[in-house]
């Protein structure tokens, strides 16, 4: 479950991890860092200024958000991996249950039946008896 909250310029994302529920929060970044100067420089020096001042603050803070998103990013993989792992365990071990619980109905099956025809074998030769026994007085 993700959700965001919207301020401006963007918002946080708000992410469920793991089973206790914990969050993990990608935050927004603040877009004023980002901003250069209002007015363009009009000589040289005015540029080299804007330069070395404004423009070497916003490229840090790109790179500094650009890596704080790496990150979070990277942390989301590898949740993503340790998720679909936990999902493969689960679902083999819920395999092993249902396949151990087959062949224990399928051997109380077998011997049933076993029970089945031995009962059925000893009536026949119950019933047989008295047969032979009158046999001999005829």
């Amino acid at each position: 479950m993700l959700s965001t909250v919207t301020g401006s310029g963007g918002g946080s994302i708000f992410g469920i991890r793991n089973e206790e529920g914990g969050t993990f929060t990608i935050n927004a970044e603040n877009g004023t860092a980002l901003t250069l100067a209002s007015t363009a420089p009009t000589d040289a020096a005015a540029s080299v200024s804007c330069l070395n001042g404004s423009f070497t603050t916003a490229e840090g803070a790109i790179s500094t958000a650009l890596n704080r998103f790496g990150a979070s990013m990277q942390y989301v993989g590898n949740q993503i991996v340790y998720n679909s792992k936990k999902n493969d365990a689960m679902n083999d071990g819920l395999g092993a249950l249902v396949d151990a619980d087959l062949a224990e109905k399928s051997s109380n099956l077998w011997a049933l039946q076993t029970r089945q025809q031995l009962r059925i074998q000893t009536l026949s030769l119950a019933n047989q008896g008295p047969q032979v026994l009158l046999s001999l007085f005829r």
